[in-house]
Order: C-alpha cells, then sequence, then structure tokens
C-alpha cells in the first residue's frame, strides 16, 4: 500500500478499457483512487512527462502510473524519472522483445536491485528477463477443462476454384447466422480492405450494424459497436487482437488471406471469443484460408499444454457456395483423458522387419 507502482501495456485501447471509472466501479476496484495518486498517460501525453512523477511525491502517496509500453521508452526518457519505482505490473508482457523495452528493463533494474516485476500474458513462452520465470502457469487447456472458458471452434476452406469475396462472405454467413448474438470481429490485414469489404457486407446484410475501427476514423464507431448487444460486425486491419474484451464477441473471422500465420498472434486473437456467457456454446474462428489441420493444431498446441492427450475432433463437409464445390475443415477443442505414452524405444531394424518389401538403401 506504500509502493509506487507503474503499469503499463503495449495497447492503449487495453488500458483506456480497465481504468474507466465506470470499469473500475463495476469491478469493484473504485477505491483505488483513494489509496494511489494515479498518474494516467495513455491519452494525456505531455512531452515532460517524467516531471508530473517526480513532484508526485508532495502529495505523501503512493503513485500509480499508467502508461503504454511505446510512450514509457520513447526517447529514453524515463532515465529522468528521479522517485523511486516499487512495482512493474506489465500487461500483455510478450511485448517485450524490443530492443528499447529490454534496455529499459535493464536500465531499470541496475538503480534498484529490489524492484518487482510482474508480467500477465495468454501466451507466455518467453526467455526474455524479466520475464523468464513462470511463477503460475494456467493454460488455455486448463481453463477450457475447468469450465472457465469456452470451447474454440476452428473452421476454414479449400476449394480447387477462386473465391471472391462474395464467395467468402457466404461461406461466413452461412456460420454467422447459426449464433445467438451474431457479434463478429474481422481482421483484414489492411486498412484499405476493411472499407472495401465493409462496403460490401453492409450491401448483403442489410438487418446487420457494420462497423469500422482503423487508425483513420473517429473512436465513437467502436464504442458503439462495444456497447452494442447482437448482430453487430466490426472490420479492422490488426486492432483488438489481444486483451480487448468485448461483449457478447461470439465469432473472429481472418480475412487476411494468411496461410500460416504465427502462434502466438493466433491464440491472442481467438482468445476474445472464448469468453463464457450463458447463451454462448463455443467460440468460433473462422481462419478461411489456412493451409492445413496440423498447421493450426500446432499453433493452438504450443500454448495448450494438454499434457500429451491429442484433444482435438476433426472432420470436414463438402459444401457449395455460389455453384463452386469446397471442403470445409472443423477442428473442436474436446476434453479427453485418454494419454499416448511411449511404450518402448523401437530400433530401426524393428521397423524395417515390419516392411512387406525390402527397403532399398536409397
Amino acid at each position: 500500500p506504500k509502493n509506487n507502482i507503474l503499469w503499463l501495456c503495449e495497447q492503449k485501447s487495453i488500458l483506456i478499457e480497465q481504468f474507466q471509472k465506470d470499469m473500475l466501479k463495476k469491478k469493484g476496484y473504485q477505491d483505488i483512487h483513494k489509496k494511489f495518486m494515479i498518474i494516467n498517460y495513455v491519452e494525456n501525453k505531455p512531452h515532460d512527462w517524467y516531471k508530473r512523477i517526480n513532484n508526485a511525491v508532495i502529495w505523501n502517496m503512493p503513485i500509480l502510473v499508467i502508461i503504454n509500453r511505446s510512450f514509457l521508452v520513447s526517447q529514453n526518457k524515463y532515465t529522468k524519472i528521479k522517485m523511486n519505482i516499487d512495482l512493474i505490473i506489465h500487461d500483455e508482457c510478450h511485448s517485450i522483445q524490443n530492443n528499447t523495452t529490454q534496455e529499459f528493463y535493464n536500465y531499470i533494474h541496475n538503480i534498484n536491485k529490489f524492484i518487482r516485476c510482474i508480467g500477465f500474458s495468454a501466451t507466455p513462452n518467453l526467455e526474455i528477463f524479466p520475464f523468464n520465470n513462470i511463477l503460475s502457469e494456467y493454460t488455455i487447456y486448463d481453463a477450457f477443462c475447468d469450465d472457465v472458458i469456452l470451447p474454440p471452434k476452428i473452421k476454414w476452406v479449400h476449394s480447387d476454384r477462386l473465391l471472391t469475396d462474395t464467395d467468402y462472405f457466404y461461406i461466413c454467413y452461412n456460420n454467422i447466422r447459426h449464433l445467438y448474438y451474431k457479434k463478429v470481429i474481422v481482421w483484414c490485414g489492411i486498412i484499405e480492405k476493411c472499407y472495401e469489404l465493409s462496403i460490401l457486407w453492409k450491401k448483403l446484410l442489410p438487418n446487420f450494424h457494420i462497423y469500422i475501427d482503423t487508425s483513420k476514423n473517429s473512436d465513437d464507431e467502436l464504442n458503439e459497436y462495444l456497447n452494442i448487444e447482437k448482430n453487430a460486425i466490426l472490420f479492422c486491419a490488426c486492432k483488438h487482437r489481444e486483451g480487448s474484451d468485448i461483449k457478447n464477441l461470439d465469432c473472429c473471422i481472418f480475412l487476411d488471406k494468411v496461410e500460416n500465420r504465427n502462434a502466438n498472434t493466433f491464440v491472442q486473437c481467438i482468445g476474445r471469443v472464448l469468453r463464457k456467457n450463458s447463451n454462448k456454446d463455443y467460440g468460433l474462428i473462422l481462419d478461411l484460408n489456412a493451409s492445413s489441420c496440423i498447421k493450426i493444431c500446432d499453433r493452438m498446441n504450443e500454448y495448450l499444454n494438454s499434457k500429451n492427450s491429442f484433444p482435438w475432433e476433426y472432420f470436414y463437409q463438402e459444401r457449395s457456395v455460389q455453384k463452386k464445390k469446397l471442403i470445409e475443415h472443423t477442428l473442436i477443442l474436446k476434453k479427453t483423458n485418454i494419454s499416448y505414452k511411449k511404450q518402448k524405444d523401437y530400433t530401426v531394424n524393428d521397423l524395417t522387419n515390419l516392411f512387406v518389401k525390402e527397403c532399398r538403401d536409397d
């Protein structure tokens, strides 16, 4: 209660959401303003921001500084902080791989050997100081087995014919229409595609609310989308891939045409739709251009830690969209007690003796 805290995160939107007064009150943390002098640099970004921290000593209260990572490390202005920082809380701490952040942590540890650092991440496979020691691990699979989150249902398609944006729309809609809320986030890869696809979907879905969230538009659209109950679709390029807690979200769609995406990004993204809700049975993920089942399993298994079991059910169905035939693949996470343990070691001779025909040397 008497220590000074620095709370940082990569995404400004996450910090804004976490520290809104109505959100603090909703979660029972409204008294934080009585215990700390809160200095919030998420939206207000003065060039001499460190001075207010240094001057806070006159209030005789511990301080809580809320700041996004890129602003904190910009021009190394953190070196001008004179007040002692006792604890750093780094949300979404998997973002520390860059050089400027590592320089910050090296500096802060050199001036205060007793500083404590706590990082939070849904993808915590880090080997980078100071978050290279996992204190507590609760995996996606643990949360699923304990009914803390919903099972992900992951779908993708293959077709011998070139699929158009309209074809992809009908593939998506055929899956969305079965959901309770039909509240969706679509990642388009680039900003221009957000606008292009939003116009198409608005035309084909007149009963839906269509929104865009990019660096080119105001926050009003996003706020309206966040508060709406159902039948709403948000198009963005790369936003809301981590940390965002969107009410009633039951589907996310990758329309960026990426076949083999980064496991960290994939797991962070799908976490948006796995929040429990009495009206949701699963979180739907449409990764429409995924290359194969095994690639998706590999992405997920890097963070599942399902303890030597294979917790997936796979099936496929033939579909027809706009008179084009395609295969729709589905992976569903399952609770399983089946484990696969190595029974014995096999030599090369053990295996070759099982061959029906002799194996040529070449």
